[in-house]
């Protein structure tokens, strides 16, 4: 029995027991219907709290789509993931080419786990996979796509150790951030998606731009993050508070803060 044959088996059995305890479906109020694109790559990472994530978006009101890569057919339980989602469509490798139905099925896509072999694919444009591809078209026609990178920083539990390896993969999420995609931690997906998705800007690289902030009173972490692949310097004017993880994160970016 193939994968997909499972899932509709699974699904089936759903509603073989709903019917069986004569439970009666909800009468709903008809509404437009919220899609929200799922691709699930070969990683399992915090696989549990990923699907509390989705459960909660379900909870929201919006209707999952899933499609699964040829490794996360093998590595994820996919029959636990259809048994505990209300998934609207399920899509799997032998589905690839169906790339127009599913990138006009959702403006609103979602990674929730990122291997480091789809992160590296689509950075330099190598669209050899279903998902590596699929990633890459939806980032292409200007889709919402918000991407948790955690999975591919922190391989198998295992932090890098390899300073070069690991400004590579940094390297990699930036050029990801710079075709528009939205990198986010966590698995509360409510909170990013009603968040306002800002357009890359494109920019002259002969010319450097420095933000201003003086108007800024505090500056987060997020202001830092901006600045890459922008600027290296943060400039800091009085009065103006710069939060501890802001520190960090332009540490860890060389980006220099600067007072005036």
């Amino acid at each position: 029995m193939s994968n997909k044959e499972l899932i509709m088996k699974v699904l089936g059995d759903m509603t073989t027991r709903i019917s069986s305890q004569g439970i009666k479906p909800r009468k709903e109020v008809k509404r437009a219907k919220k899609y929200i694109l799922v691709l699930f790559t070969g990683s399992d990472f915090k696989i549990n709290r990923v699907i509390e994530g989705l459960k909660n978006l379900e909870e929201d009101g919006y209707s999952l789509i899933l499609c699964f890569s040829k490794d996360g057919e093998e590595i994820l339980p996919i029959g636990e993931i259809a048994d505990s989602l209300r998934g609207e469509k399920i899509y799997l490798e032998e589905d690839k080419n169906n790339y127009l139905e599913i990138i006009k099925s959702s403006n609103i896509v979602l990674v929730p786990t990122l291997t480091q072999n789809t992160l590296a694919k689509v950075a330099v444009g190598i669209q050899d996979s279903f998902i590596s591809s699929l990633l890459w078209q939806l980032l292409w026609c200007g889709k919402r796509v918000f991407v948790n990178v955690d999975s591919a920083l922190d391989k198998n539990n295992m932090p890098c150790e390899n300073e070069r390896m690991l400004k590579l993969m940094n390297d990699h999420v930036k050029r990801l951030r710079e075709f528009g995609a939205k990198i986010i931690k966590g698995n509360n997906y409510m909170t990013h998606i009603n968040e306002k998705l800002e357009k890359p800007v494109y920019k002259n690289d002969k010319v450097e731009k420095r933000p201003k902030t003086d108007s800024k009173k505090v500056v987060t972490e997020k202001d830092v993050l901006n600045l890459v692949g922008i600027s290296n310097e943060l400039i800091i004017y009085k009065g103006t508070i710069i939060t501890p993880l802001a520190r960090d994160v332009a540490k860890e970016k060389e980006i220099r803060i600067l007072r005036k």
